[in-house]
């Protein structure tokens, strides 16, 4: 029924099984409705396990991957960089897929070269001199 409801601005995807969420948000959220739960007396054993579940789960996939990664690609570590500037280079393809830096950041780093496909609904980068692209929400 949830997955129906379209007034509530919900996508149906958060619904659906998949990878380990990140961000700020839902986690705070069910911390929140667990916390109302322990408060009115009822015990929410499903949310409870929900955060240490998916803790598991990305610690699983990370594992996993690194482990692929350092026995496919040992190479790659030597292409990882810290710096931003560096990374974007002066043109090509931008994945925006999580909003790690500030669009401030951003902006003297884009130029009208790349393109810029945002997979997270961040339509304020829109604003920068990028080719754009929403995809996915």
């Amino acid at each position: 029924l949830l997955c129906q409801d379209t007034r509530l601005n919900l996508s149906p995807y958060y619904l659906r099984p998949g990878n380990p969420f990140g961000g700020s948000c839902l986690p705070k959220d069910v911390r929140a409705l667990t916390h109302e739960g322990r408060i009115g007396g009822e015990e929410l054993p499903l949310l409870d396990s929900l955060l240490p579940s998916n803790e598991a789960h990305l610690t699983k996939l990370i594992g996993t991957n690194k482990r692929v990664i350092d026995e496919k690609m040992p190479h790659l570590a030597t292409l990882l960089t810290g710096d931003l500037g560096a990374a974007l280079g002066q043109s090509g393809l931008v994945i925006a897929a999580q909003k790690c830096v500030d669009l401030e950041t951003l902006r003297p780093l884009i130029t009208t070269e790349h393109t810029l496909l945002d997979v997270n609904g961040w339509p304020e980068l829109r604003d920068l001199p990028a080719h754009y692209e929403g995809f996915c929400w």
